[in-house]
């Protein structure tokens, strides 16, 4: 189950210069960090600049004293040239530069197309996050996505495609027709309930340093302020055993059949997965054939 998890997941390849998209997403990456790293060492600049003294990690360990210097002096430079450097030899000896394979969620979504770049999504974790038995007796299992920003529907449907191959209802290489921008049609993907989907955490780590406070609730001593205190922790578990109790209250309502299975999940894979997954096939034939014949011309 894991490994059919880690199909959705992003991975991490070589940079492959011969893909565009990729080329270009790299590009705008680097002139990010590079506008970040220039403005966070403008910062300390001034800041040494205000307090009267500039020193340069180099020029203090060979002279021993501060010197003073100007804001544009290249010498400032010198450490992140020396990284740069050191990061362009170590990807010549890992065999190239190192890239998030991020993909396009286009069939995930009923709102976003493949050629709209709000489809380019990355997924981060997809994970078992506990099992709970709410009644003593029937377990349930709380899955857990996390990522840099999820597109209506996209959550639940990954979940209703990574549940019909756990249970055999379709081969595996349904999910690269999924993610395969270049294949023209639109292949639809099954929906969870929503009754069981809700929004556990929230990351804000580069406004955490600006701020120098724990904005997501967690045990840390990064900083002294925020909601990393026993109240604020407890009173977050606390909710989220509130969820889980809702939550299997909703799947519980319609009751049990004469086999002991709920009957929400068993309408919605009767209704939903399993007449997907036949329709699924269909598309997964048409695939195949359009591979083939791209793979001829080619």
């Amino acid at each position: 189950l894991k490994q059919l998890r880690r199909l959705f997941t992003t991975k991490i390849v070589d940079l492959d210069t011969s893909d565009p998209s990729a080329v270009l997403e790299k590009e705008f990456h680097v002139q990010r960090r590079k506008r970040h790293r220039k403005k966070q060492q403008d910062k300390r600049i001034d800041k040494q600049q205000h307090d009267g003294c500039i020193t340069t990690n180099e020029q203090q360990n060979e002279k021993g004293a501060p010197i003073h210097a100007d804001k544009n002096d290249e010498s400032f430079h010198d450490n992140e040239w020396k990284h740069n450097d050191d990061k362009k030899s170590h990807a010549k000896k890992t065999g190239g530069t190192k890239v998030l394979q991020r993909r396009r969620f286009h069939n995930f979504t009923p709102r976003v197309m493949a050629h709209e770049f709000l489809s380019f999504r990355r997924l981060d974790r997809f994970y078992h996050r506990v099992t709970l038995r709410i009644d003593e007796k029937r377990p349930f299992v709380a899955l857990s996505l996390t990522g840099d920003m999820f597109l209506q529907g996209q959550a639940v449907r990954i979940i209703g495609v990574w549940l019909a191959l756990a249970r055999g209802l379709i081969d595996p290489e349904i999910v690269d027709c999924l993610f395969d921008e270049e294949y023209p049609p639109l292949v639809p993907t099954p929906p969870l309930p929503l009754v069981g989907l809700y929004a556990v955490e929230a990351s804000y780590m580069a406004w955490e340093g600006k701020s120098k406070l724990i904005l997501t609730p967690r045990h840390t001593d990064r900083y002294p302020s925020g909601w990393n205190n026993e109240t604020t922790i407890s009173a977050v578990k606390d909710w989220h055993s509130h969820m889980h109790q809702i939550v299997a209250k909703a799947w519980m309502e319609k009751g049990v059949d004469e086999n002991g299975r709920l009957v929400a999940e068993r309408e919605w894979t009767e209704q939903v997965l399993e007449p997907w997954a036949e329709t699924a096939k269909e598309h997964l034939k048409d695939y195949r054939v359009w591979k083939a014949l791209q793979a001829a011309d080619s």
